[in-house]
């Protein structure tokens, strides 16, 4: 098994943050989780939540894995979207 051909898991899996992981892997992982999302959510919902996703990792500047980033900020939208509900 080469490290691409690896099992990268999904978000949300409880991988570790400091994982280090290829372009390739990380594209997989990202990939996985926006299928779903796009699956499981409405398209104004998916558009709500990639505005809102782009908008904190932009102003945070210096983050963490895109894919942690991502997981982090659906959570959050999540929670949001329950209270606004």
């Amino acid at each position: 098994m080469t490290i691409t051909d690896e099992d990268v898991g999904t978000l949300g899996d409880g991988t570790g943050k400091r994982r280090i992981f290829t372009h390739d892997q990380l594209k997989k992982r990202c990939n996985r989780f926006l299928t779903k999302i796009t699956v499981n959510h409405s398209p104004k919902e998916l558009a709500d939540f990639l505005f809102e996703a782009l908008h904190t990792i932009n102003s945070k500047g210096n983050v963490d894995r895109v894919d942690v980033e991502l997981e982090n900020c659906y959570k959050k939208w999540l929670e949001n979207k329950e209270k606004n509900s």
